[in-house]
């Protein structure tokens, strides 16, 4: 796998271009962040796809709108709403499906921003922290990216959405008051005029696990001769599969490198690794890597210790087929090791 050149934006019309940046600006006058937080969160499902809207600002970090989507992006931000994953966690980045409208300097921009910018007239608001709008596409294992059309549709109709509830919630203090733990307002289907307090439909939305990787089939590997390999007793592999943070510049979209790797936990020693690209699921990575890692070994362990949950239930038919017990820790000394100092020098 080789780095090239950065991929073209792709094309939007700039009829939605103009219709996004009219939204942005009405969003960033409003400056709804002055009352609102990010547990306010507002759900609309329509045309343009079921998500949970977020308006940033109350910490004065980051100014603007997330719009988390579909069941992955929506779970991961109710997952970590509850505190069963940090903001900052592997599980809340490998899940992160969301578009992001946030409002920076000018030199913050990107020159593809700056050329759309400049083909649609925009102008910022006056006022010493006027800034601009940015727009970012977040996707699992992938870099932040200009948006397609359909995105760019899709966030004019939040940053609408997200501003008429604002409005409400600042008309409307109380508007929580009473309500359950993880009971959130959706924008009603019918929408015309001025939003009221009426109209939201409250819905309860509590976290599902999401299992992203699915059960590696034994059947479809070749597995000739190593469940019969000798078994070393007291043995224990490592085994992680995750993204890196690594870029990689192929295809439509920038990218982050898939890694697995499998390490002897008890000498420390880097048994064999696999990489991909994003459409290589990490189960099938973590499944080759063990096979690697076995043909190169010529023994079995005992035990095999995986990091994530996803990953011990993908893998546990596999592991059962090769005759290795398979358990989930939260912390892998030797192979946290061994991965730090190969993703540093392999970036």
């Amino acid at each position: 796998m080789h780095r090239v050149k950065r991929p073209n934006p792709p094309h939007v019309p700039l009829d939605a271009w103009r219709q996004l940046y009219e939204a942005a600006l009405a969003f960033q006058k409003l400056a709804p962040w002055n009352w609102m937080c990010d547990s306010q969160v507002l759900g609309v499902s329509n045309e343009h796809g079921t998500r949970l809207l977020c308006v940033l600002g109350a910490n004065r970090e980051v100014f603007g709108l997330v719009c988390n989507r579909g069941e992955i992006g929506c779970n991961t931000l109710l997952q970590i709403l509850q505190g069963v994953h940090a903001p900052d966690s592997e599980e809340a980045h490998s899940g992160q499906d969301a578009v992001l409208v946030d409002f920076v300097p000018l030199q913050e921009l990107d020159q593809a921003d700056k050329a759309v910018i400049k083909a649609v007239g925009f102008k910022r608001p006056a006022g010493r922290l006027a800034f601009y709008p940015r727009f970012r596409s977040h996707k699992p294992g992938y870099l932040p990216w200009f948006l397609e059309e359909a995105e760019a549709l899709m966030a004019a109709d939040s940053l609408k959405k997200a501003a008429a509830f604002s409005a409400l919630v600042l008309r409307h203090p109380d508007l929580y008051d009473d309500r359950r733990v993880f009971e959130f307002p959706f924008y009603p289907e019918d929408d015309h005029g001025t939003l009221s307090a009426d109209q939201l439909v409250w819905n309860r939305l509590l976290p599902r696990p999401i299992h992203l990787e699915a059960v590696v089939d034994p059947k479809t590997l070749n597995l000739s001769g190593l469940s019969n390999l000798p078994v070393r007793d007291g043995a224990a592999w490592e085994l992680h599969a995750a993204f890196t943070f690594i870029k990689i510049a192929e295809g439509n979209r920038p990218f982050l490198l898939r890694l697995a790797m499998g390490v002897d936990g008890n000498s420390g020693g880097v048994m064999a690794f696999e990489s991909g690209g994003p459409d290589q699921p990490l189960a099938v990575l973590a499944a080759l890597c063990l096979l690697k890692c076995l043909r190169l070994a010529a023994w079995r362990p005992q035990i095999l210790v995986v990091k994530s949950e996803n990953l011990e239930q993908a893998l546990k038919p596999l592991a059962e087929t090769l005759r290795i017990k398979c358990h989930r820790e939260m912390a892998l000394p030797a192979l946290e090791m061994a991965w730090e100092s190969m993703t540093r020098y392999m970036e």
